[in-house]
């Protein structure tokens, strides 16, 4: 389960950032997480809360934004969005064609520091 390696990450990360600044705790953490990141946002969420005992961020809370899978069509120019994990072909045109820009994030958008 990569979750835990990741929350640990994600927890030094923010640590880092709030020991930089001079703050003494966090008080939440907000990740976009895409559908297509690979990452199971209820594995990363348990292991998360579960982390943060002993940390900076031991009351903290925390939000996934969950980012659905995005691209575009080479062949017929339309964007699209899906819930999906995975897509190959345009939902417009059934190209293969396609170009994916969003839904493979992993990042902390926001930190409150306390």
């Amino acid at each position: 389960m990569h979750e835990v390696s990741l929350a640990i990450s994600l927890l030094q990360s923010a640590e880092e950032v709030c020991r930089t600044h001079g703050y003494k705790s966090i008080k939440l953490i907000k990740v976009r997480l895409g559908r297509a990141s690979g990452v199971h946002a209820d594995s990363l969420f348990f292991a998360l809360e579960t982390l943060k005992k002993g940390t900076l961020a031991e009351k903290a809370d925390f939000i996934l934004d969950l980012i659905p899978l995005g691209g575009s069509c080479q062949n017929c120019g339309r964007n699209f969005e899906t819930e999906e994990k995975y897509i190959f072909y345009c939902p417009s045109c059934n190209s293969s064609s396609i170009s994916i820009c969003q839904g493979k994030e992993l990042q902390i958008t926001e930190i409150e520091v306390v």
